[in-house]
């Protein structure tokens, strides 16, 4: 909504395609979101989620290549100032990857180190390289850590829960 002249624009007209899980870039040219791709828009069946980028400069939204068929995993994504850290579906484990802006296209890295196949809730400082995560397996308790960002995982990790 224009907040002046209180216009509105319906910038996502189609009714099956929902937009969830909202996300300015950093660099405030536009924002990311996900759809879910359902086989029944109707009732809203379970379906996968999918990221998106809204350019504001021109009005349009493109799908991100993800390079990843079984979309992202419920926590979704989280934008960094180069680009995001997606959760990927990946079954019982989520895959994490860090994508890199450049251009048009992104590229990525998976993530990597001992508690890398075991993140299940991971925090990002909005604007330092520290992250906060939850690692568990079957045979260990939830332990919150945190580390470095970059490179990913940073040696010296610590236990918050000790």
């Amino acid at each position: 909504m224009n907040l002046e002249s209180k216009a509105q624009e319906e910038i996502f007209p189609d009714l099956q395609f929902k937009p969830t899980m909202f996300a300015w870039d950093l660099d405030n040219q536009g924002f990311y979101f996900s759809v879910t791709r359902t086989s029944d828009y109707l009732n809203e069946a379970p379906g996968a989620d999918f990221l998106y980028y809204y350019d504001l400069k021109t009005k349009n939204y493109t799908e991100v290549n993800l390079d990843w068929d079984w979309g992202l995993f419920y926590l979704g994504f989280q934008v960094r100032s180069d680009g995001f850290i997606a959760f990927l579906a990946n079954g019982a484990r989520p895959k994490w990857r860090r994508y890199y802006r450049k251009g048009k296209t992104y590229e990525y890295q998976d993530l990597e180190g001992k508690h890398a196949a075991n993140l299940y809730r991971l925090v990002l400082h909005r604007t330092k390289d520290i992250a906060i995560y939850q690692f568990t397996t079957a045979s260990t308790p939830p332990m919150v850590s945190r580390t470095l960002a970059r490179p990913w995982p940073a040696t010296g990790q610590k236990c918050l829960d000790a």
